[in-house]
């Protein structure tokens, strides 16, 4: 960052960005996190369709929303900090909504009361695209390209932290008390996030890299718009990364229900949580592996590489399986489970920060916005296509299916050529400065 603005200043709102993202993820999950408290407070008549459809606003509401959000911030470059604002707004606005009935002492039984968290919660679902659109976009923004990837892999993090924290505090809440307590602490915390924001500034005063100083002078730097291999290679790479990465989203937290009678119940209830983990863990780890290899300009051999892993992890347990298929013999103790699901977890997870890269580095000159705003949503499409599938499949195949997924991702990858042109334009900027510096 040039001389004149903190350095410190990109961290903070990283920071700040992955705290936004944590609220909305949270708050997202209470109900479902809370399932037998909140259908006792709140009187459901049907218990399990009342709680689906609270967790069900998230992607309902994210469909319709996550286009318009990306169009604004491809349309209008100085529109991210305004777009993630709008985020948090409705984010506390939603979380505070849902404290209405208990602030004014309403039944909480009645018509109004489920109207309200109800609506909390689609409002709360609208913000997501916000946290979710503009990973690359914000890191472009506000990073140098060696730092990029990174700062992806932290905002996009959050998608699979917010859950686990949303189960974790879970388990202190043990009546309906202590649920209004959690939803009262979700929404200050918002709020403070929100004002924190605010505070911020919308931009950097000095662009990070030559690529994004060319973009805010209305330049792009290249002679020809994006050729057609490039949009083929990029709707290639967001439709196998989304495929993989979006089923495996919603096939984890089924787990539990497949390995009932497998594992102890005392293991089974933290499962979705170790999957998170385990997928955080190669988020954040893939960025530092892709420098130390030195595979800046090499993306495509770390997806294939992630998805090779994923096909072998997700075969075995599957195979480790009881009522597998194909059993090859192999025990159904915790153990050998759990290490084939955190290595695919593992793997799964460093995925999703080298797609939104390398998308964006296809489609240079246009906005971060456009490829994030496609993978984002197809995420969430896949998993709705789950969700008609599973009830077709019987549960047995579940893990394989999981791991033929992983195949398809993989092959369509043939078609793939990975191209990068943002990361040569910043990289020879560099160079060419190292060269002419005096030091």
């Amino acid at each position: 960052m040039a001389a004149g603005e903190p350095e410190g200043v990109r961290w903070v709102v990283l920071f700040c960005m992955f705290c936004l993202g944590l609220a909305q993820a949270t708050g997202w999950m209470t109900y479902s996190a809370n399932p037998d408290i909140s259908s006792q407070y709140y009187g459901f008549t049907d218990p399990k369709a009342s709680i689906d459809m609270l967790l069900n606003w998230g992607p309902l509401m994210y469909l319709p929303v996550a286009p318009v959000v990306g169009w604004v911030v491809a349309k209008y470059a100085d529109s991210l900090w305004g777009v993630v604002l709008s985020g948090a707004v409705l984010t506390s606005a939603g979380l505070v909504l849902r404290l209405v009935p208990s602030l004014l002492a309403m039944d909480p039984t009645c018509w109004a009361a489920h109207a309200l968290i109800h609506t909390g919660q689609a409002l709360n679902g609208m913000a997501g695209p916000m946290n979710c659109v503009t990973p690359s976009a914000l890191a472009a923004l506000w990073f140098p390209s060696h730092q990029r990837a990174f700062a992806t892999s932290v905002v996009y993090g959050i998608q699979m932290a917010g859950p686990s924290v949303g189960f974790l505090l879970a388990f202190s809440v043990r009546n309906s008390q202590q649920l209004i307590f959690l939803m009262e602490m979700e929404a200050l915390f918002s709020l403070l996030v929100l004002a924190a924001w605010g505070c911020l500034p919308r931009k950097p005063k000095h662009p990070p890299s030559l690529s994004q100083e060319l973009r805010s002078r209305g330049s792009s730097g290249a002679a020809e718009p994006v050729p057609l291999r490039r949009w083929v290679s990029a709707s290639v790479l967001v439709m196998a990364g989304s495929l993989a990465v979006g089923v495996f989203q919603c096939w984890s937290p089924a787990l539990p229900t497949q390995l009932e009678g497998v594992l102890p119940n005392g293991l089974l209830k933290w499962f979705s949580v170790i999957t998170s983990v385990a997928s955080l863990v190669g988020n954040f780890a893939a960025p530092f592996l892709i420098e130390a290899l030195h595979l800046q300009l090499k993306l495509k051999l770390a997806l294939v590489a992630a998805l090779l892993v994923q096909v072998f992890a997700f075969t075995m347990f599957a195979c480790a399986m009881p009522d597998s298929p194909v059993p090859l013999g192999t025990t159904s103790s915790p153990a050998p489970l759990l290490a084939w699901l955190v290595l695919a977890s593992v793997a799964e997870g460093a995925m999703a920060p080298v797609v939104y890269e390398l998308a964006a580095e296809l489609l240079y000159p246009y906005s971060e916005g456009v490829t994030g705003a496609v993978f984002s949503w197809l995420l969430n499409l896949w998993g709705f296509v789950l969700l008609w599938i599973f009830p077709l499949l019987p549960s047995s195949y579940d893990s394989l299916m999981m791991a033929g997924t992983c195949v398809v991702a993989l092959l369509s990858l043939v078609l793939l050529r990975a191209e990068y042109p943002r990361r040569l334009l910043d990289e020879g900027a560099c160079q060419r400065a190292e060269l002419l510096s005096p030091y």
